[in-house]
C-alpha cells in the first residue's frame, strides 16, 4: 500500500552570530596560554622563566638510562640519591613520588600484596 506523502520545504532561520554564552564557554574552556604582550609585530615574551624541575632519583635506576634523558633536558636539576619509597621523587608542593615498573613486576607485586603496602 503506497501513501501519499508530501514533501514541504521548511526553511529554517540561520543563526547569523553565535550566542554571547558560546563564546563566554569556549573562552573559558580554552586552554591557558603564556601571557604574550604584542607590540606593534614583535611578539615579547615574558621575562622571567619558569622555575626549575628538581627530580631525585634512586641509585638503582642508573641502568635504565633514564636518569641521563632527563638531566639533558633544558631546566632540571636530577640528584642521585637511595630513596626510601618510590624511584623517582618530582619536587614541588606536594611532592610527587613515582614508582616504575615492568608489566610481571606490577601484577606479581598486585597478587602478593606489596603493591599498597
Amino acid at each position: 500500500m503506497a501513501r501519499n506523502v508530501r514533501e514541504d520545504l521548511v526553511k529554517v532561520p540561520e543563526m547569523g552570530k553565535r550566542s554571547t554564552c558560546y563564546h563566554s564557554l569556549r573562552k573559558a574552556l580554552a586552554p591557558r596560554r603564556a601571557h604574550i604582550k604584542k607590540r606593534g609585530s614583535r611578539t615579547i615574551m615574558p621575562k622571567s622563566l619558569p622555575d626549575p624541575i628538581q627530580i631525585r632519583i634512586d641509585t638503582q635506576e642508573q641502568r635504565s638510562g633514564i636518569p641521563a634523558l632527563l638531566a639533558a633536558m633544558p631546566r632540571v636539576h636530577i640528584e642521585l640519591t637511595p630513596l626510601r619509597i618510590g624511584d623517582y621523587d618530582v619536587g614541588g608542593d606536594p611532592h610527587r613520588v613515582f614508582e616504575r615498573k615492568t608489566g610481571n613486576d606490577f601484577l606479581s607485586s598486585l597478587a602478593q600484596g606489596r603493591l599498597f603496602a
